[in-house]
């Protein structure tokens, strides 16, 4: 068993360090900088070094995802510890030589966590210093069962908590005294001849100083950390879409039920969340086939099903206004018909969440449509081209995309 969590341990450090260099390539000017303090084990917990370093840098990792963060993570703070601890203080637990160790860094924030054992569970605690400062600036907790896998969850949610109140700004670059000059023994000056005196100067006018810029529009985000606005952009694919609708032949009036040949197109939606689960909104699509292209656009309402911090099932419905043109080409007729209607759909999928702004999206929908003719662009050869005057569409399509948190 100890042998797992040391594998699980090493297997974290690793790809918490791949996570970690997928940040580096961004600029570091205007970025908030973050020292991660070493993790601390409190009420006994019975974890190796190689697992709770694995943790620190999955922290760390969690930390850069934020957008406008640049982590300097455990490992690189430790490498301080050295210079800025006291004696009896090695591990640098005090505040006074974490500060210390924040100036050096030139961080603007510093976050210290805890883990502690109670009873069958631990918690986590989180709290935020800005740089050189004795009192927190924020505080957040997180509990959940003492196994790896469920500390690096009870990580995810102390990271969200943390940061839901609103995003950090650099702070201004602290003022450095500068080094006292002794003075240099005087030298009497040689007397010299009286200059004539200038005439009296009013005194010097002072700049007026400029107004300070408006603070940056705070991003709002939900509890888990995504923005309050989504937009989707997928690719659909409707396979063989069924037509049902009565035709006039000579004088008699039949019944037909036709395939469609397979439809593909683009979906884009923009919903806003409501309390962190609902989805409302609206949709416009577009499908084509050789022969046919419909545009359809309405609103949309459902909800998200959250399985785990990343991974949620989703539940939609949509009705809206249908528009269809049909192209005849053929010996009797060439001609484009055009239909118009309604149409409703049902939608079940799946959201996976790669960071704090973007996801994958798949689904897939049931729809039922409606249509009326609405004329044809040949109107001299129209008795030619016998077309049905209403028809029935049912289809389903599978969508596959991007999600974008705005």
């Amino acid at each position: 068993m100890n042998l797992d969590r040391h594998r699980l341990g090493m297997i974290l450090v690793l790809l918490s360090g791949l996570l970690m260099a997928g940040q580096v390539w961004a600029d570091d000017s205007g970025r908030v900088k973050i020292a991660l303090h070493s993790m601390q084990l409190r009420s006994g917990l019975e974890l190796s070094s190689d697992q709770l370093e694995g943790l620190s840098a999955y922290l760390g990792a969690k930390l850069g995802e934020i957008q406008g963060f640049s982590v300097l993570n455990a490992s690189l703070v430790k490498t301080h510890y050295a210079k800025h601890a006291e004696e009896g203080d090695p591990t640098c637990v005090e505040r006074n030589c974490q500060m210390r160790t924040e100036l050096a860094l030139g961080a603007d924030y510093g976050l210290v966590v805890r883990i502690l054992a109670i009873g069958k569970k631990c918690v986590l605690t989180g709290s935020l210093y800005p740089r050189a400062g004795s009192a927190t600036l924020r505080t957040a907790s997180a509990q959940g069962a003492c196994e790896l896998e469920s500390l690096s969850e009870s990580l995810d949610r102390l990271v969200a908590s943390l940061f839901e109140s609103g995003d950090l700004g650099p702070l201004a670059a602290p003022v450095v005294a500068k080094a006292r000059v002794e003075p240099k023994p005087r030298v009497e000056p040689k007397p010299r001849a009286e200059p004539e005196p200038l005439a009296e100067l009013g005194p010097e006018p002072r700049a007026k100083p400029e107004p300070a810029a408006p603070p940056a529009p705070k991003r709002v985000r939900q509890k888990d950390g995504w923005p309050n606005f989504d937009l989707t952009l997928s690719l659909v694919y409707a396979p063989a879409p069924l037509v049902h609708y009565s035709q006039v032949s000579f004088t008699s009036e039949n019944e037909f039920q036709a395939k469609l040949y397979d439809q593909l197109g683009l979906r884009s939606a923009f919903e806003w969340r409501w309390f962190g689960k609902m989805l409302i909104g609206g949709q416009v699509r577009l499908l084509a086939n050789e022969r046919n292209v419909l545009f359809e656009t309405g609103p949309r309402l459902g909800g998200l099903f959250p399985l785990t911090p990343k991974i949620a099932l989703l539940l939609i419905g949509s009705a809206g206004l249908s528009f269809w043109t049909m192209r005849e080409n053929n010996f009797f007729c060439e001609d484009v018909q055009g239909y118009g209607g309604v149409y409703a759909e049902l939608a079940f999928g799946m959201r996976y969440k790669l960071n704090s702004w973007l996801a994958l999206e798949a689904d897939l929908s049931a729809m039922a449509g409606t249509y009326g003719h609405s004329g044809n662009t040949n109107d001299v050869e129209a008795y030619t081209c016998n077309h049905p005057e209403g028809l029935n569409m049912w289809r389903i399509q599978l969508s596959t995309g991007l999600v974008f948190g705005l």
